[in-house]
């Protein structure tokens, strides 16, 4: 907890400088409810979040990792791209009612690990927030990934993912956001403990993800997010849960 907060005072102190807005900021609204999929043409973001993981396997081990800049475009009213830092991810707003909205994500990701070599990981969402009232929606995504390793002798990971989930509008500027979720993977085992103690080909196995956030819109160009979240895998007779806690900033302009 302490690698936490020491990670955290100094992502808001490299924060202190800010950025001009965009007069099309106006036309994205403050409360989270009543935005669109996607931002608004002429809109960008950028934001920047620290984490902190530990799973259940005895050791206590807290892993904080830091992720400095995810940057976000809007090329219209429908497209957003997505840069961390180059763009390999985007988004498509489907079609937008009253009460309802739908939505494609899909692109790659591109990273290290010390474990995978070179990782390339495509990926596919769909999206949907169905209001209810003023004040809730129901949130619901669809989510398939798939992980490629240059190493050789690490198998291919793939996940299949449902969540669901209300959307509470606490006031204009503050949103709390609870998900449940189900999720279908193979080869995962390797992210919730070592090689050695589970062994064997294609392992399948569930997982049970949840998750709360709580996020603030502090200023107009502002906002601040503190989540937790809980995966708990199931295979043959094992349980293990990974426990994570993930604060950050977003910026738009």
């Amino acid at each position: 907890m302490q690698k936490f907060m020491q990670a955290t005072i100094f992502l808001v102190s490299i924060l202190a400088i800010g950025c001009t807005s965009s007069p099309n900021l106006e036309s994205y609204p403050e409360r989270q409810i009543d935005r669109p999929y996607t931002l608004p043409e002429g809109v960008a973001s950028w934001k920047t979040s620290v984490s902190a993981r530990q799973i259940d396997d005895g050791r206590g081990e807290v892993v904080v990792s830091a992720y400095p800049l995810i940057w976000e475009q809007a090329l219209s009213d429908k497209w957003t791209l997505e840069y961390s830092p180059i763009p390999l991810s985007a988004r498509y707003q489907i079609s937008k009612t009253e009460n309802n909205i739908w939505g494609l994500r899909f692109g790659t990701g591109l990273g290290y690990s010390s474990l995978y070599g070179v990782i390339l990981q495509p990926q596919l969402g769909l999206y949907h927030r169905a209001r209810l009232t003023d004040s809730w929606a129901w949130e619901s995504t669809v989510n398939y990934s798939r992980v490629f390793s240059s190493e050789k002798n690490r198998d291919e990971y793939e996940s299949a993912r449902v969540s669901t989930g209300p959307m509470l509008q606490v006031d204009k500027t503050k949103v709390i956001l609870p998900k449940i979720g189900l999720a279908g993977v193979r080869n995962d085992l390797s992210r919730f403990a070592d090689y050695e103690n589970f062994e064997g080909d294609d392992d399948f196995s569930f997982t049970l993800p949840a998750s709360i956030n709580f996020q603030w819109l502090f200023h107009r160009q502002w906002e601040y997010s503190l989540g937790y979240s809980v995966n708990s895998l199931i295979h043959e007779e094992d349980y293990l849960s990974i426990h994570s806690l993930n604060t950050s900033i977003k910026h738009f302009w």
